[in-house]
């Protein structure tokens, strides 16, 4: 705090100096230009005059003449001889200052007598200078109370500054949950509101990359625990039929560990990818067609209800994908039929896909979009899940700047929503 007061102390009385600074040569420049040209005007009408009646007189009655005007004018008039080597103009006199000061400012002007003797008339006044003491006085106001005004400004940003800096010591030694809550001027608090912005980002992908890492753990040990059991019993048995059967559960269990392994690869590979998803506009509903026949509905009825105008800048590929994995859960749990629709939503388009399955429950709700997220009754070897497509559709949706979440459906089956941007070129 107290070196920041000082630097900016020092910069602003320093420009405060200079702009003053400036104002006051100006100001006294034109000032004392104003008095030499209304001293030069009124000596000159004065002149005129005094000249003429010095020239009818004798030069024995010049100094009681002289003594009169002084009086009469207010002005110190006496006749003299100019100075050397300085040549008096009809037209414009010799002008000299003395005595300049904060206070007064002395002007001469001397005019020429043309009395054939080179002498010359010399006018001098006294005039008040324009700063009063009150001016003096109004500095030095302004000089104390600027440290004081600037005290009690920087004072808050200089405490937010300072807990900011607790609070980013806090982060880097792990207490992501630290948080600034000092007041302060409208920058500072944006500043701290990305602060604390970021830390909750970072908290949330601890949390997501300690829940996956003790996912994989478990998701590997599992497939890996059924294969060594189907290898130890294949090995111990004489029948052939059985034998067989034990080999295909452990091809099952292969299959299932490369798909998990596979899927792993890929939210790997999406979370860590800075580059961009190119983004283009396309056709949803010839978009959702094209997905439905990589599903295989069977004996499900799919009733699409799409629009063929409508159009949405996405990733083409990375929204069909979404699409698949949203409707192959849809048709796993459905039990007669999925319905597919899209309604607008500000700039949007929000695609809902709603099946009339049993719905899942608000527990498996908040973590179904988690890495090895699964509803309870997804977790048998027959569903085929391995509980990363959605967390991957997660983040395919957000590339694409769009949102994907989880409500109960008019039937009280799972129904998705997936807001993409609308296309608004057309």
């Amino acid at each position: 705090m107290r070196t920041l007061f000082i630097r900016v102390a020092a910069v602003l009385f320093l420009t405060l100096l200079i702009g003053i600074g400036l104002i006051i040569y100006v100001g006294v420049s034109s000032y004392l230009h104003q008095l030499v040209q209304q001293h030069i005007e009124a000596t000159e009408r004065v002149h005129v005059l005094l000249a003429k009646e010095l020239q009818r007189k004798p030069e024995a009655q010049w100094p009681l003449l002289l003594q009169r005007m002084e009086k009469l004018l207010g002005y110190q008039i006496a006749v003299v001889k100019p100075p050397p080597n300085a040549a008096v103009d009809n037209a414009i006199p010799l002008i000299r200052y003395s005595q300049p000061s904060l206070s007064k400012d002395e002007i001469t002007a001397l005019w020429p007598l043309d009395d054939g003797s080179e002498r010359s008339i010399r006018y001098s006044h006294t005039y008040a200078a324009e700063f009063k003491q009150e001016d003096l006085l109004l500095f030095a106001l302004l000089f104390l109370a600027l440290p004081i005004v600037l005290y009690l400004t920087l004072r808050p940003i200089a405490r937010k500054i300072t807990d900011l800096g607790h609070v980013a010591r806090a982060y880097a030694a792990g207490r992501l949950e630290a948080r600034s809550t000092v007041p302060a001027p409208k920058p500072l608090e944006q500043l701290a509101d990305d602060f604390h912005q970021m830390a909750a980002a970072l908290q949330l992908k601890i949390q997501e990359q300690s829940v996956m890492t003790h996912a994989i753990s478990h998701e590997l040990k599992t497939p890996l625990t059924r294969m060594r059991m189907a290898n130890d019993l294949a090995l111990l048995e004489v029948d052939s039929k059985a034998w067989e059967q034990h080999l295909f559960e452990l091809d099952e269990d292969l299959t299932m560990l490369e798909k998990i392994m596979a899927e792993t690869l890929d939210l790997t590979r999406l979370t860590l990818q800075a580059k961009p998803l190119a983004i283009a506009p396309f056709m949803l509903g010839q978009l959702v067609t094209d997905s439905l026949q990589e599903c295989s509905p069977g004996a499900i009825d799919v009733q699409v209800n799409i629009s063929s105008s409508v159009s949405v800048l996405a990733n083409r590929g990375a929204i069909k994908r979404v699409l698949v994995n949203v409707l192959v859960n849809a048709l796993r749990f459905a039990r007669e039929s999925v319905q597919v629709s899209v309604a607008t939503r500000a700039d949007q388009w929000v695609i809902a896909i709603e099946d009339d399955g049993p719905g899942i429950s608000a527990w498996d709700c908040d973590k179904i979009f988690m890495p090895f997220g699964r509803t309870e009754s997804s977790r048998s070897r027959a569903s085929g899940s391995t509980g990363m497509g959605l967390a991957i559709a997660t983040l395919l949706v957000e590339k694409c700047h769009g949102s994907i979440r989880l409500d109960e459906g008019s039937t009280g089956g799972a129904r998705f929503n997936i807001a993409l941007p609308a296309d608004n070129s057309a």
